[in-house]
């Protein structure tokens, strides 16, 4: 924590020398982002919160200045995403739903202009984490909506990069967490469908890639299920 809070400091006098300057408004976004991430494991949540927010008003701003930057824009989109997922554990949902909605709409942007990889995976990330949200909150038909979508963003995604185990791993991920509400929506066999098919991934994962342990994890995971 220590050496965050140096690089906060740091950064924050280097934007106070150089106002405005949208690198270091990105930076200075990024040294907070960072902190409320930590504090957001350590159990600090309201500490979380507010070092989140300050990170997020500053990738506002820096994204502002600097629109043409689509890594700003990134920026922007994991800023409301990650205080969407600090306010969602500390049960505040209409705002962390909010945040999520921001996140989806500034990734789904970003990915229309710019389709890279990375932008891709965590747009279907977005997907999913509104799909949490509105299960949590008892909108089953809107989070099977957004479940699907990031299905289809992750199938779509490992299809065209057959060779990144990740992609295939994250594809794995979204069938697991569909299955999980089919489950408890009383449609079992389409659950199972799903659970059959994050297993067959995890098990070919495992089996390539045997000295990664989060693999065998997950492949745990989907025997239990």
């Amino acid at each position: 924590e220590q050496a965050y809070r140096e690089s906060l400091a740091h950064r924050e006098r280097l934007l106070g020398e150089f106002p405005g300057e949208p690198e270091y408004l990105h930076n200075l976004a990024t040294s907070y982002n960072n902190l409320g991430l930590l504090l957001k494991l350590t159990g600090r949540f309201q500490d979380a919160q507010k070092a989140l927010s300050e990170g997020l008003e500053l990738k506002k701003h820096a994204t502002a200045k600097a629109a043409a930057k689509p890594e700003h824009r990134f920026g922007l989109a994991m800023a409301y995403m990650n205080l969407g997922t600090v306010l969602n554990e500390f049960g505040r949902l209409k705002e962390a739903e909010e945040a999520g909605v921001q996140a989806r709409a500034v990734m789904q942007k970003l990915v229309d202009e710019f389709p890279r990889p990375m932008y891709r995976k965590w747009l279907a990330g977005c997907h999913n984490n509104l799909a949490i949200l509105f299960w949590q909150t008892g909108r089953v038909e809107e989070a099977e909506k957004s479940y699907g979508q990031a299905r289809a963003a992750a199938e779509k995604l490992a299809a065209d990069y057959p060779t990144v185990p990740d992609y295939h791993r994250s594809l794995a991920g979204q069938y697991s967490n569909f299955a999980v509400l089919l489950r408890t929506s009383g449609r079992a066999r389409e659950a199972q469908e799903l659970n059959e098919k994050a297993l067959q991934l995890r098990k070919q994962l495992t089996g390539e890639f045997a000295a990664r342990p989060a693999y065998r994890q997950d492949l745990g995971d989907s025997y239990r299920n």
